[in-house]
């Protein structure tokens, strides 16, 4: 009866380092995605309206394949890009005048 008695005392009680590894991890993996979810809820909670926000910072026109124009999406300012033909020449000589000679060197006029 002696060696029965220390083959039952010996038995371990089933918890191991490794065990304990886990359970740390998934303790800390549920952590990280609470906190990931708080933060996620209290970003969405603070915008107002996140349509709104969300403006171009300049027009765009949408084209279709045949290039007619058949939307334009406008930001904050209705701006078009157009060619420097396009702008007369006395305001191009006030742009060249108001920066210097510096302008006509950075462009290379």
């Amino acid at each position: 009866m002696q060696k029965s008695e220390k083959k039952a005392t010996k038995k371990s009680s089933g918890f191991s380092l490794g065990k304990m590894i886990l359970v740390v991890g998934l303790i800390l993996f549920v952590m990280v995605i609470g906190v990931g979810c708080g933060f996620l809820t209290a970003s969405l909670n603070t915008r107002s309206n996140l349509a709104e926000d969300i403006v171009p910072p300049a027009s765009s026109q949408i084209y279709d394949i045949h290039g007619n124009e058949i939307a334009n999406i406008h930001a904050a300012e209705n701006r078009r890009p157009i060619g420097i033909n396009e702008i007369p020449k006395n305001l191009q000589n006030a742009f060249y005048c108001g920066g210097g000679q510096s302008i006509l060197r950075s462009y290379r006029y």
